[in-house]
């Protein structure tokens, strides 16, 4: 539901986006920024957050950092029971890009 809402707000989405550590739910390819989106069902009452975890041990950011100048992990943990957030993160990277220079 969330990928089909971001297609229709006309934004250039990935869904099920692939890393060789493994899935991604789903990523937003701006100019000059990379966000990054992973859903979790976790039991209720879960008050740590869990997806921004995942997302930071796996180094999802990776994948990107060689072509945007930010990269967004955004961790969204759903409650199976309510079936609501539970816990939402954030956080942002800054890529560093190394810029060749031609001497002569």
């Amino acid at each position: 539901m969330v990928y089909n809402f971001l297609c229709e707000a006309g934004l250039p989405v990935i869904g099920e986006d692939f890393t060789n550590k493994g899935r991604l739910d789903s990523s937003i390819l701006l100019s000059d920024r990379a966000i990054i989106l992973d859903f979790k069902a976790v039991e209720d009452g879960g008050k740590t957050p869990k997806v921004i975890k995942v997302l930071k041990s796996k180094n999802c950011q990776e994948k990107y950092k060689e072509d945007y100048r930010e990269i967004y992990l955004i961790g969204i943990d759903l409650s199976k029971g309510n079936k609501n957030i539970s816990n939402f993160n954030w956080e942002r990277y800054k890529a560093i890009k190394i810029i060749g220079l031609k001497c002569s």
